[in-house]
């Protein structure tokens, strides 16, 4: 315990040192909430059951919206994009979400299938912004 006690303070004076330096950020990432009422009965009576449904009556799905996720180049290969997604996934899951989603580059399939994604379904047709930018329909459940 008294080493724990040492490496603690250690780490500490590390921060403080640390903090007297530029700092700048090398990983991001965001992630947005959706939330969507699933009811148990669908029919055209749907309208009318949102304002007069009880909580048995229908559930909340949460989905969580992985984006903007990236890693300055001089940084990568360090496993810092996995962390960020990782982190962005705990994040989700504590606000209860079940279920991941994300648009990457098509590039990215490999990356994103090593963390659990799969491609949605029509998630291999591409999006096309631009010529430079080609995405794909990846999910995950959380």
């Amino acid at each position: 315990q008294q080493q724990q006690q040492q490496q603690d303070e250690k780490g500490q004076t590390q921060l403080e040192q640390d903090t007297n330096q530029k700092q700048s950020i090398v990983a991001t990432g965001r992630v947005l909430l959706l939330t969507t009422t699933d009811y148990e009965k669908g029919n055209d009576q749907d309208k009318e059951k949102e304002s007069t449904s009880t909580p048995s009556d229908h559930h909340t799905i949460i989905t969580a919206v992985l984006g903007r996720i990236a890693v300055s180049s001089g940084y990568r290969g360090q496993g810092l994009g996995s962390r960020v997604v990782r982190a962005l996934e705990g994040v989700a899951k504590s606000k209860g979400a079940t279920r991941a989603t994300l648009t990457p580059h098509h590039y990215l399939e490999q990356f994103y299938s090593k963390l659990g994604y799969r491609l949605c379904e029509g998630g291999k047709d591409l999006i096309h912004v631009n010529e430079y930018c080609q995405l794909i329909r990846m999910e995950k459940e959380v």
